[in-house]
Formats: C-alpha cells, structure tokens, sequence
C-alpha cells in the first residue's frame, strides 16, 4: 500500500547462536565420549540406571577391557538379551587362554545385536556367540533410543528392511535412531543422566529412560490363554518369583507368532552375522531354550521357522548352530522362569556349547602364536 513504511527485512547473516550450540555440540562430541576414565567414572556413579542403561554401560566397559592387542588371549563375545546372560555364565576350561566379554542385557534384540556388532568387529574378536530363537526373530519389532542404537549403517538397513509405510510413520523415531548413530553424546544421554552427568549436556525430546516402543501387527492374533489360569500354573512352577514378573514373561511368550515383523527381524539378524562374519571371527548361533510350559502360550510351529532360517545362516555365512536337539533336553528343572535357565539348565547347555567352542579356540590361539613366531 503506499504510504506504508516498508516491512523490515529479515538479516541474512549468519546466526551466530546456532553457530555456537553447532560448536557446542561438536566439541562435547569430541572430548566427552572419549575422555579418560569417563566409562569408569559412570560405573561409580550409574546407581541410578535401569536394566537397559547398566547393561549398555557394561557393553561398552567389556569393548574397552578387550580392545585389541597382539598378545592377548583368544577375544571370545557372548550377545543377546538376558536370556543369553542366564544362559552362558561363564565359558571357560576351553584348553588355551580365553578372554570373554559378556555383551548380554534386555533388549538385545536382532536391531540392537547389528548395532553393537559394528563395535565389536572393531575390537577384532576371535569367536562369537549368538543366543536367538523364534523367541527374538518371531516377537514383534521394538525400536528406540534407550538400548543406545549407534549405528548409522545398522539404521540403513533396517530401512531397507521395513515398509516405507512403516518408516514413515514413525519418522521421529528413525530421526532419533539416525542422531543416536550421528552423536555418541545423543546416544549415551541416558547414561550421563543416570550417573550425575546430565548438566554435561541437554537434548529436548524424549526424556532420558523412556525409551521408544514401536511394533509392526502380526498377521495372526496371540494364542488364547487364560491368563489366571496361566498365572497359576507358572506360580506353581516358580513360587519365588513375583506375579507381575510371571505375568511379564507369559506376555512376552505371547508375542512369538508369525507376522510381517519375522522377516524384518530376521533380516537385521542375518544381516548382524554377514557384518560379523565378514570380519573372519568364528560365529556361533546358540538356540536359547523356552520352559517346555511356554509352548502351550505360543504357537511353537514357529520354532520349525527359526530352525530353517537357522540352516540358511549355516549354508550361506558358514555360521555354526547349536540347536536344542544338540544341547538339550531341557527340563523344568533346568529354568529360572519361563524363558531363563537357572544355574543348573546353564551348566547343562555350556558343557555341550564348549565341544564346539574348543576346536575353534584352540585354532585361533595357534593362529596367534604362528603370527607371534614370525615377527
């Protein structure tokens, strides 16, 4: 209109305040994930993690104690969830010098197991152990930013493995899964909160600890069951253990069933052993044994699946497998609970699991001693 002063116009220099939080950020990013003694430091201080939080923090202290070395042991890894954990307490009298990291928490599912590989190809490891079942390659899909995902190329092929539908939908949690890859001061958030170091550095968004769940729908419904009865049946079973967490458990058994989150999940497990077997360790796929009780609260057809994809993963990468035709039978007896093994069942499984362990320790500590006898 004229006679109207003209609208200001907008500066087009350079905004010096995002400017300094880029700097800010990028120097936070380069000194604090590195800064001597930081890992220790959070142990001292992580009294307040959950579950997830302590079991990444122990991840991340087992890769520094076993980083590579010329003249160290023979490096064996040991991934999965808790059940894994349970399942393998310990692995020793392999008849040469074994070092074992235990990289076992909840969570770990096939997502999370890719992510972590990366970091552990890069700690140049001998042999490693994979504890999966139907019971992680057939439970829904669950993403997020609290089991501390960093890794872009783990991020790219879970894109390539889900719907676009399904990735655009949850495009903020994708968002969050590319910055927790981008930035290790993103992705350990959680963890500096939880040891008194959150002043080090504030992200908005989703609260530390709360973590993002998002699953894709199974084509057919959970098993039926009565859940009281079910209750009362475990409880018989397991008296010492609370109801909440024997509910929990029925649930999550629930879970295993076909869907279109199977061939995501087994994608991203395939995909783990490619990244780990690409780097020349051994990998060992152990099939982790379920309470004979939860086959009546799943369809266990599905177990005929995972043994399938199990054979693919033999023929095709070189993996080896140890079923539970192999290992068991597993009794009741031998279980904490539903899907853990009490220290009894672990004991039954570690001793077939060291047969097929010891050839391939012995190999690789020869391998060490060749190359040490030629410098």
């Amino acid at each position: 209109m004229s006679g109207s002063e003209p609208a200001p116009r907008r500066s087009r220099g350079v905004p010096l305040a995002g400017l300094a939080a880029l700097l800010l950020i990028l120097l936070i990013e380069s000194e604090v994930p590195d800064a001597p003694g930081l890992w220790e430091l959070m142990a001292e201080r992580g009294g307040q993690l959950g579950l997830i939080e302590r079991g990444v923090l122990s991840d991340r202290l087992e890769l520094i104690r076993l980083s590579p070395q010329a003249t160290r042991p023979v490096a064996l890894y040991v991934l999965g969830t808790s059940r894994a954990q349970q399942a393998i307490r310990e692995v020793d009298a392999l008849g040469v010098p074994v070092d074992y990291a235990m990289l076992t928490h909840p969570g770990m599912q096939p997502f999370e197991m890719l992510n972590i590989a990366e970091d552990v190809v890069a700690s140049d490891p001998d042999i490693v152990v994979l504890v999966a079942s139907a019971f992680d390659t057939h439970r829904p899909l669950s993403l997020g930013a609290q089991t501390a995902p960093g890794s872009v190329a783990a991020l790219v092929d879970l894109l390539r493995a889900v719907p676009p539908r399904f990735a655009w939908e949850h495009r903020e949690v994708m968002l969050e899964l590319l910055l927790c890859g981008l930035l290790d001061s993103y992705r350990f958030r959680d963890l500096y909160t939880g040891a008194g170091l959150g002043r080090w550095r504030y992200f908005g968004g989703t609260p530390p600890g709360d973590g993002i769940t998002r699953g894709l729908t199974p084509l057919v419904s959970h098993t039926l069951v009565d859940m009281d009865r079910a209750l009362a049946q475990t409880r018989e079973l397991f008296p010492f253990v609370p109801d909440r967490s024997l509910l929990q458990e029925i649930r999550l058994v629930q879970g295993v069933t076909v869907g279109t989150h199977v061939p995501i999940q087994r994608a991203l497990l395939r995909r783990t052993c490619e990244v780990l077997s690409g780097s020349g360790c051994d990998v060992v796929l152990v099939e982790g044994p379920l309470h004979p009780l939860a086959d009546r609260y799943h369809d266990a057809s599905v177990r005929r699946h995972f043994l399938a994809f199990a054979d693919e993963l033999q023929r095709d990468l070189g993996v080896r497998v140890l079923t539970l035709e192999q290992s068991g039978p597993f009794v009741s007896d031998d279980f904490a609970d539903l899907t853990h093994l009490s220290e009894r069942g672990s004991e039954k499984l570690v001793a077939v699991l060291r047969e097929t362990l010891a050839p391939l320790a012995a190999e690789r500590w020869a391998r060490r001693a060749a190359a040490a006898a030629a410098r």
